[in-house]
């Protein structure tokens, strides 16, 4: 089977885990087609296709008349800090990010912020 150019909600198969759903671009450029999971490095699809139609279930495809919800969004942000303890974040919206980034500002410049050049988008 092959997949067509697009985007899918995928999910590790045996697995009943909520974090195991990823989201797949199908895309071509310069005749080449490309696989993306998530956020990752997009890979040729000669590559990567067969392992992973054998992983992963196609659980639905993704269009502009059937797009997704996005309910309960949360941006976490983990770290550790100089003795190597771990740490960990959780915010609901882009204020309250700009909020952490202003109060831990050794954290924005982990992260390659600058805090007075974040500015919240309304």
């Amino acid at each position: 089977m092959k997949i067509e150019s697009g985007y899918y909600k995928i999910k590790l198969k045996g697995r009943s885990l909520d974090d195991q759903y990823h989201y797949l671009r199908v895309f071509y450029k310069n005749k080449i087609k490309y696989l993306q999971m998530s956020h990752g490095i997009p890979q040729e699809a000669e590559n990567y296709e067969e392992g992973l139609l054998n992983s992963y279930e196609l659980i639905k495809r993704i269009t502009h008349h059937r797009p997704i919800e996005v309910r309960h969004a949360t941006i976490t942000l983990s770290w550790k800090d100089e003795d190597g303890d771990p740490f960990q974040l959780k915010v609901r919206n882009i204020h309250a990010l700009q909020r952490v980034f202003e109060l831990f500002p050794r954290l924005a410049k982990a992260v390659h912020g600058d805090t007075s050049s974040f500015k919240a988008q309304t």
